[in-house]
């Protein structure tokens, strides 16, 4: 099944958001997932305050959501 995901960074927040996608490793001599995260080899996404990111996942697919830099200050 995948799924549609929508990730926001807040208009409040003092971080940008990095969003890495990883794919968990298939063992093709096993022929069964083997448990361990790998990058996609997507390059990650930053999201500034008020951005979305919009992608899909399923069962051996996952996000990570991290804080980034942070967001300067206006003035």
């Amino acid at each position: 099944m995948t799924t549609k995901v929508h990730v926001t960074c807040p208009e409040t927040s003092h971080w940008n958001l990095i969003v890495t996608t990883e794919d968990q490793v298939w063992d093709a001599d096993a022929k069964k997932m083997t448990g361990v995260w790998a990058a996609t080899g997507q390059a990650p996404v930053v999201l500034k305050p008020t951005e979305v990111h919009e992608t899909y996942i399923h069962s051996s697919r996952r996000l990570v959501v991290s804080e980034g830099d942070p967001v300067p200050a206006a003035g």
